[in-house]
């Protein structure tokens, strides 16, 4: 005969809940998300200050493995120089509640919103293998495009042959 008793302990309550965790994390980022205009509005009247009609952005990789390759100011269809000018940018931080406003080379603040634009988690979702590509901030037309393309994260399955 089989005993019917239980052998495996009851589980433990859980010591944290994971939709806490998560609406956390989406505060942050709706927090985040409204500083974005603010710090890109700030950007766009520096770029247009030095002259600066557009700004190319190249980048490889999303979130924490982002990495931005290189930053080119334009001036018209004339290469320029990015000047030494400072920013305040405003920052959040998880563990403080209120907006750090940091004081930004215009270089540093570049880099800034574009590995904030890469962290999206929106981005995040439909490139989950990670992406290269560049942005393009128009000083002019106040908007920045995105041209990406996705990296995919699967092996090369090529058919080598046998020899």
């Amino acid at each position: 005969m089989f005993s019917t008793q239980a052998t495996l302990r009851a589980p433990m309550a859980p010591r944290f809940r994971l939709a806490s965790l998560l609406g956390a994390r989406i505060n942050q980022q709706a927090r985040i998300d409204a500083l974005r205009p603010v710090n890109q509005s700030r950007l766009f009247d520096a770029l247009s200050e030095a002259g600066i009609t557009h700004l190319t952005v190249v980048f490889t990789g999303l979130g924490p493995a982002a990495r931005i390759d290189s930053i080119a100011p334009w001036a018209g269809p004339h290469p320029a120089e990015l000047p030494t000018t400072r920013l305040r940018y405003a920052a959040l931080t998880w563990d403080a509640p209120e907006v750090e406003w940091r004081d930004l080379t215009l270089a540093e603040v570049v880099e800034q919103i574009v590995l904030d634009l890469l962290g999206d988690p929106a981005l995040l979702k439909i490139l989950p293998g990670g992406a290269e590509g560049e942005f393009c901030f128009d000083a002019k037309a106040r908007t920045v495009q995105l041209d990406v393309n996705e990296i995919s994260d699967e092996p090369d399955t090529a058919d080598r042959g046998s020899r």
